[in-house]
């Protein structure tokens, strides 16, 4: 909930600098998101609920032929007999018809009306793209990897996202990318400015919700006096908590 609070209250100003440059509000943006992570989590539990049924039906058969009395049948004579209980059958045609879904990769991931293929472009990338990661950082962790932009893998015209979590995580850095691939002037001068004032503004709310009946004071200057003669200062805010005294400086 906080980060989502935090994803909108840094882009929800430059809705129309998304929606202009890229098609797509924020809304949309993280609705795209959910529905990634979504795809995932539903191929998953499918595949979960045909094995479910396979192993049900296996110990089902492997009782019904403990609890046999004559041992002179087949194989598979006892199999048709198992069979020939509805409630078995029916499992057995159920497991028939969801082959499709224990053949299909998990993660990978289909455009449709709630995700549309122009933003699994934006977030894609092919073989041979992180190149550099390998080169130049050896593939160590520490170094820039292009997952945390573009997480989803297009192969062979289909998408897969094997980390549905490197989406939601890195929001932000993937939507500051959007902006100053496009406008690296919009970036510095307008995004940086209020990214800068939001955060101020929300670290010192979040403080005071913290800390209830404190005393919260923001964007306050102060002078010191040097041998050069006196230099203004600002700090982001003062917070008075009983007898504490916290000073509080945003980084953005």
């Amino acid at each position: 909930i906080h980060h989502i609070d935090l994803v909108k209250g840094l882009f929800e100003p430059h809705n129309n600098f998304l929606i202009k440059n890229y098609g797509f509000n924020l809304d949309q943006v993280i609705s795209y998101a959910d529905e990634i992570k979504n795809q995932v989590t539903n191929n998953l539990h499918k595949q979960f609920g045909v094995l479910f049924k396979i192993d049900k039906s296996r110990k089902d058969f492997c009782k019904y032929v403990d609890e046999l009395d004559e041992t002179s049948k087949t194989e598979k004579e006892i199999f048709q007999e198992f069979l020939s209980i509805e409630e078995n059958k029916k499992i057995k045609n159920e497991i028939d018809s969801s082959k499709d879904l224990l053949e299909k990769n998990i993660f990978e991931i289909s455009p449709n009306i709630h995700l549309p293929i122009e933003f699994l472009n934006l977030l894609s990338s092919k073989f041979g793209d992180n190149s550099k990661f390998i080169e130049d950082g050896l593939g160590w962790p520490i170094y820039d990897s292009i997952i945390y932009e573009r997480p989803i893998i297009n192969y062979q015209d289909k998408y897969y996202c094997f980390v549905p979590q490197l989406i939601f995580r890195n929001l932000i850095n993937i939507l500051e990318k959007w902006i100053i691939t496009i406008d690296e002037k919009y970036y510095e001068n307008k995004y940086q400015k209020k990214k800068g004032e939001y955060l101020e503004k929300k670290s010192l709310e979040y403080i005071a919700a913290l800390l209830p009946n404190a005393e919260v004071y923001g964007k306050l200057y102060y002078t010191i006096e040097g041998d050069k003669g006196s230099k203004r200062f600002e700090t982001d805010g003062l917070v008075i908590f009983d007898d504490n005294l916290f000073i509080i400086e945003a980084k953005s």
